[in-house]
C-alpha cells in the first residue's frame, strides 16, 4: 500500500468521485480507478459502494482510510 494510492483513496473519500479526485490530483479517472482496483486487489476487500457515479466508502474503505490517516496524516486540503 503506497503513500500514493492512500492519498487517492482520501480524495476519493473527500470529493465522492474517482473523477473530481483525479481532478484534484492531476489524474484521469482511469488513473484513480486503477489505483483503487490495485488496493481493492491487494487488501482482498472493496472499499467503495458504487451508487450511480457517487463512490461511497463502505464499512471496509472507512477502516482503511481511518488507517491511513492515523499512520501517515495522509489529508488533502
Amino acid at each position: 500500500m503506497s503513500l500514493k494510492t492512500l492519498r487517492t483513496l482520501t480524495a476519493i473519500a473527500q470529493q465522492g468521485s474517482f473523477a473530481a479526485a483525479g481532478e484534484k490530483l492531476g489524474l484521469t479517472q482511469a488513473a484513480v480507478s486503477i489505483q483503487v482496483r490495485q488496493l481493492e486487489d491487494e487488501l482482498g476487500a472493496r472499499l467503495f459502494d458504487r451508487i450511480g457515479r457517487n463512490q461511497v466508502l463502505n464499512p471496509d474503505g472507512r477502516k482503511v482510510l481511518e488507517r491511513a490517516e492515523k499512520s501517515s496524516g495522509c489529508t488533502i486540503s
